[in-house]
């Protein structure tokens, strides 16, 4: 699972605190919780879009859904590491390049750890 990747390799580093994770399914919330220690889990990111002590957030959903939660990312202000692709047209890649254009103290940053 590509957020186990990110959770192990965030969890290394001193001053990165993770505080939510979250998925739509209720098993693999628990699972990772439990696995990692972590307190924070939701099955609505939109509950860590709104927690104004989050600063930044990782997608790594299906690729179908970047776009629409990385707009919201963007537009909540938040630094954004999305899986690759980052949309699933080159349209909507630069609407949401358009819309990180607007705040440039956002980071919107394109990862891929699929295959390391």
């Amino acid at each position: 699972m590509v957020a186990d990747y990110h959770i192990s390799n965030f969890l290394k580093i001193n001053n990165v605190e993770i505080k939510w994770i979250c998925d739509t399914s209720k098993e693999a919330l628990t699972r990772t919780a439990e696995k990692y220690k972590l307190q924070g889990i939701c099955t609505d990111y939109k509950k860590i879009l709104n927690d104004k002590f989050i600063n930044a957030v990782i997608i790594c959903t299906s690729p179908h859904s970047h776009y629409q939660i990385g707009m919201e990312s963007i537009q909540a202000k938040k630094h954004v590491l999305l899986e690759k692709p980052i949309a699933v047209t080159r349209e909507e890649t630069y609407r949401l390049y358009d819309e990180a254009s607007k705040n440039p103290e956002i980071v919107i940053f394109e990862c891929s750890s699929r295959h390391s």
